[in-house]
């Protein structure tokens, strides 16, 4: 891609993204977290 004869880009081979861990902490999330809200937690969000 030129203009007047000038190049305006400069085409390069696109290099994948290095693969990376997800995640950066040890952490764990109980099943318990998922669990439903008692009523008088529940009533707090509202």
């Amino acid at each position: 891609m030129a203009r007047a004869g000038r190049p305006l880009v400069r085409l390069v081979p696109v290099t994948p993204p290095a693969s990376r861990e997800r995640g950066f902490l040890p952490l764990s999330t109980p099943i318990e977290r998922f669990d439903p809200l008692a009523d008088d937690e529940l009533a707090a969000w509202r």
